[in-house]
């Protein structure tokens, strides 16, 4: 297993500067620069002065060049300073990470102990009243930008309700109050656990038909088990296995959505500090995070491929 994952470590690293590259060139090339956004910023120098300052941060060389000098910082331990306030890239990271993090886990915990056991009960009640609205649910849940639900979420529970925050991770003095905090991630995390509800949901309930259906299923019934040991010992078992798969593809989807939400709730996370980078032309930012949530996606599939073999003792990686 160490092997396993020791190959697909490495094998990602062509994945990431790929990545990188791509991501680079599209920033590049796009219009404005953060030249022109620097030129705006600084209006009281001459234009000998404004041309130095472009120079000793290197836009003056062409996209590519500049890459190639952010990849040998990488190498070097350093993903660069802000273009904004020449901070290190990774302590302003590292300063919103935790935020993220908790707004994708806490979500994730939230999907799968709401999405796992009403797959499983509509899977077992199959053409039921509640398997049919708990699909319709999905279906609609899917189909909801996350952003927009966000909105509606703090229009009817925050300004008209009045009963949770519209911002922000902590109260002013209230700094180390779990529950103040808690308090403000209640709508985000509900906002992203009910988009990503739908996949799962649908997943773990065709997943559980297919393993109701299986011969081992009819012989744990033949041997008078009760049917409650049938779905949860036997069926739920083997059903998780094709579900597991589903955290590599769903961690990309979480951390896109997470990034969203930060905006809407005014979260000071990752994916806040990505959008304000992004208007600011903020280059070395928004690499930093863009590689981040790349390696946060290699993990995540790496993650699944483990745990399947964890589930299914009888997949082994050499």
């Amino acid at each position: 297993m160490s092997a396993y994952v020791a190959r697909r470590l490495l094998g990602a690293i062509p994945l990431l500067l790929l990545v990188s590259f791509i991501s680079y060139a599209l920033m590049g090339l796009s219009p404005g620069g953060p030249g022109a956004i620097l030129g705006q910023q600084a209006r009281g120098m001459t234009p000998a002065m404004r041309a130095h300052f472009i120079a000793t941060l290197g836009l003056d060389k062409p996209w590519y060049v500049q890459f190639f000098y952010w990849l040998l910082a990488l190498l070097h331990g350093s993903l660069g300073y802000s273009f904004v306030d020449n901070r290190p890239v990774f302590d302003k990271i590292t300063e919103r990470l935790p935020v993220t993090l908790e707004l994708v886990g806490l979500s994730l915990l939230v999907t799968l102990a709401i999405a796992i056991p009403v797959g499983v009960r509509a899977a077992t009640k199959r053409g039921s009243i509640f398997d049919h609205a708990t699909s319709a649910l999905a279906f609609a849940a899917y189909a909801t930008p996350v952003f927009w639900l966000g909105i509606v979420l703090v229009d009817v529970f925050a300004i008209h309700l009045r009963w949770l925050p519209t911002s922000g991770i902590v109260s002013l003095g209230h700094d180390r109050d779990p529950i103040d905090r808690l308090r403000h991630l209640v709508l985000p995390v509900l906002a992203l656990s009910i988009v990503s509800f739908a996949s799962w949901m649908r997943y773990q309930r065709g997943s559980m038909i297919e393993a109701l259906a299986a011969p081992f299923v009819r012989t744990a019934r033949a041997k008078g088990l009760s049917e409650r040991m049938v779905i949860y010992r036997h069926a739920l078992r083997n059903a998780l296995i094709p579900t597991v798969t589903l955290l590599g593809l769903t961690l990309p989807g979480l951390v896109g959505g997470a990034y969203f939400i930060e905006y809407v709730f005014s979260l000071p996370g990752m994916g806040l500090l990505g959008i304000d980078s992004v208007f600011s032309r903020d280059y070395p930012t928004v690499m930093g995070i863009t590689l981040l949530s790349a390696i946060l996606v290699v993990l995540g599939n790496l993650m699944a491929d483990v745990l399947y073999a964890v589930v299914d003792p009888r997949i082994r990686y050499d």
